[in-house]
């Protein structure tokens, strides 16, 4: 093996950089890495050095990347079987560009590299075919939206199940064309993704029970758990686990717009769980994990149980916890509770799932979308890292066309978090009173002068519809914990996101701020 094999000579910052292997590997399963593999060493020009791991296609093994230097990179590639080595030698030239770059979490929340804030604005897209994903994405983001949530579920973009051997993906490679496809899409349409690679139905006999299927099942041809649980600690499954990440970060891993790779969905629901087990796991395989990765993505996971695993939640290697919830009598005022209760984990929290009925799809109960819109606006003013995140997108939102519930959240989150993400935000303990009534509040208050706070009807926040003409009159925004003023108010229809100016305002005991007719909710926010 040898010779010259060429990637792009000049592309953009922040742009992907890809690799092909001008030659065959050859091997029974280029899948596997002791049978043949490439990887890929790189060096920016400040001299920063970066190892990629290499994937096989069906036809080719490929490297890709996304560099954040501008100037000359240079790269060696070495592709290796068991009887043969080659290696080839290049340079590119990184020119700048207006992209963004990669999502990191810093002290005070999600920033683009180049330093804009960035608010999870979206819902789930777990699964669905590639005509789904172009009109989904293509609704989002004419939405404002900028984040959605996909799956490696069996049924979907999974790389192994009942038509794979273990560890061999060639079957599947279709379906791993189909996420790069997702993957340009959400590129395209300015939408940042978080990947959940296992989901609990996969090792579960009770909930989503797919376990009889699973290729991994001892009781299938090549398969070699007696248990579910033994997914936790079974070396074989461990290795087979890391060649799958291997190939996974190989492939998406240069994606500045993937926010984070998620370990499970709603590991709880797994066969026997064991937090002592389950918590160790994590810490392995996020570190393996960590260790692949060259462009260094968040990392997660999630629970059915809102609360979590403190002992999972616990392990640095974990860059924020999630919620999942369903079945609600109030939202806004469950979503505010499940969030103050993830704080005590120190960690940012999303709000990774929301339903009024896990058993099936919402349109009966709110073909309206209401608590769509109250889910977003609540986790949004509750602090997190952006808005709750619907399930039910392929039967619920999308055939009752519920997108115009993102427009108004999105329009705020834009301007009132342009410079700080909410996450720089504390929450600021306000209240509002009204004759007869007590709406709810949220708020937040950031240190260099800004707040902002969300009123709703709490009377008439149940899913089921409000009477139209309703309307809470009188309401007052008591400002007792705003810090002493003067503050320039805007009011804000949480529905458009449009604002108008209110006035002036002065913060501090006894202060209270008169409120217009409250028609379901209201935004508000402050400004030194």
């Amino acid at each position: 093996m040898g010779g010259d094999a060429p990637a792009a000579a000049v592309i953009e910052r922040y742009g992907r950089w890809e690799w092909r292997c001008p030659q065959d590997l050859g091997g029974d399963n280029p899948c596997d890495p002791a049978q043949a593999r490439l990887d890929v060493s790189l060096v920016a020009p400040s001299g920063r050095r970066f190892a990629l791991p290499g994937f096989f296609d069906g036809q080719a093994f490929r490297a890709r990347f996304t560099p954040g230097e501008c100037g000359a990179w240079e790269y060696r590639a070495e592709a290796a079987t068991p009887t043969r080595r080659a290696e080839w030698r290049g340079t590119f030239e990184v020119v700048p560009s207006t992209r963004r770059g990669f999502l990191r979490l810093g002290a005070d929340g999600l920033r683009h590299e180049t330093g804009e804030p960035f608010v999870a604005v979206g819902e789930n897209l777990c699964w669905g075919r590639l005509p789904d994903y172009e009109r989904w994405l293509g609704r989002l983001a004419a939405a404002g939206c900028g984040f959605a949530r996909l799956w490696m579920a069996p049924w979907g973009f999974a790389l192994e199940w009942t038509d794979t051997p273990p560890g061999d993906y060639r079957p599947r490679l279709q379906r791993a064309e189909n996420l790069d496809r997702v993957f340009d899409l959400a590129e395209a349409h300015g939408i940042a993704l978080q990947l959940c690679l296992l989901n609990h139905g996969q090792f579960s006999t009770r909930v989503n029970p797919d376990w009889d299927a699973n290729p991994w099942n001892a009781a299938r041809p090549g398969g070699f758990l007696q248990h579910p649980a033994e997914v936790f600690t079974d070396p074989r499954a461990q290795a087979l686990l890391l060649r799958r990440l291997r190939y996974i970060v190989a492939r998406w891993g240069y994606a500045p717009h993937l926010l984070a790779w998620e370990l499970w969905n709603e590991v709880d629901l797994t066969d026997e769980y064991s937090s002592p087990a389950v918590a160790a796991w994590h810490g392995r395989v996020a570190r393996a994990l960590a260790a692949l990765d060259p462009c260094g993505h968040l990392i997660t996971t999630s629970y059915a149980r809102p609360q979590g695993d403190a002992a999972v939640w616990a392990l640095p290697e974990l860059a924020f916890t999630q919620v999942h919830r369903y079945g609600f009598r109030d939202v806004p005022g469950q979503i505010a509770a499940d969030l103050s209760r993830q704080r005590a984990f120190g960690k940012p929290a999303l709000y990774g799932e929301l339903g009024l009925d896990s058993g099936g799809a919402d349109g009966t109960r709110d073909p309206a979308g209401r608590y769509i819109h109250q889910g977003a606006w609540a986790a949004l003013l509750g602090g997190s890292l952006g808005t709750a995140l619907p399930w039910w997108w392929d039967n619920y939102v999308d055939p009752l066309d519920l997108y115009a519930r993102w427009s108004g959240v999105s329009a705020f989150a834009r301007q009132v978090f342009a410079q700080h993400p909410p996450t720089a935000f504390a929450p600021l303990p306000l209240t509002c009173t009204a004759p007869g009534e007590e709406p709810g509040v949220l708020a937040l208050l950031h240190p260099g002068g800004a707040a902002a706070a969300w009123i709703w009807d709490a009377a008439g926040a149940a899913p089921a519809a409000a009477p139209a003409d309703r309307a809470v009159l009188g309401a007052r925004l008591h400002l007792d914990a705003l810090p002493p003023g003067p503050w320039r108010v805007s009011f804000w229809d949480t529905g458009t996101g449009q604002s108008w100016d209110a006035g002036g305002a002065a913060g501090g005991p006894g202060e209270r701020l008169a409120l217009p007719p409250l028609r379901g909710d209201l935004a508000v926010t402050l400004r030194r």
